[in-house]
């Protein structure tokens, strides 16, 4: 009897199934995963913000920690954080040092494209329209290969400031002033 105890049981696995967003910085998303896994067996899917969405009001995902819309506050929704997007350069690049740029400084700059990133299309019709036309040295779906490649010095990138990673600096870049807030979704019931 000793040794088929807890043999048949059940258990419930998962017991709480969480959409995420690609965009979210690993050290943010680990400490999430860490207090909400104190509690729960976690099923953890990505995809984008509609995707999420959509799989939360089919009942596929029980939470997602997902961009919260402009003035989005209902009761099943919890604000976690607010940031802006950056731009990303080398330690060692030579506008490190500075504060912020005008975007047609950057016009000779190789850039990098996360292609995961939400404001993609915003992004580079901000560029485009200061005569923005850049040279892309790499473009990928991993937030996290374009970090490393922009911090030896591949080329430059845009990211929400949490993105930072060490071998980086921020660099503000005068007119864009995109935000972003990041909070948990769950399903009403």
């Amino acid at each position: 009897m000793a040794d088929s105890f807890g043999r048949n049981a059940s258990v419930e696995w998962p017991s709480l199934r969480l959409g995420v967003i690609r965009s979210v910085a690993n050290r943010q998303l680990r400490t999430i995963i860490e207090v909400l896994g104190r509690e729960h067996g976690i099923e953890m899917i990505e995809g984008t913000d509609y995707e999420l969405r959509t799989a939360l009001a089919t009942g596929r995902i029980h939470l997602a920690l997902t961009l919260l819309r402009d003035k989005e506050s209902v009761p099943n929704t919890h604000p976690l954080w607010a940031e802006p997007y950056t731009m990303l350069v080398a330690s060692n690049h030579p506008l490190a040092g500075r504060e912020s740029v005008a975007p047609e400084e950057l016009a000779s700059e190789i850039m990098l494209a996360r292609r995961s990133c939400e404001i993609l299309e915003e992004t580079s019709r901000f560029f485009t329209s200061a005569g923005v036309r850049p040279r892309f040295a790499f473009r990928s779906e991993s937030d996290e290969r374009c970090l490393a490649m922009m911090a030896a010095g591949l080329g430059i990138t845009t990211a929400p400031a949490s993105f930072a990673i060490t071998g980086t600096a921020q660099l503000a870049v005068d007119g864009y002033n995109f935000h972003r807030r990041i909070g948990l979704i769950h399903d009403p019931a």
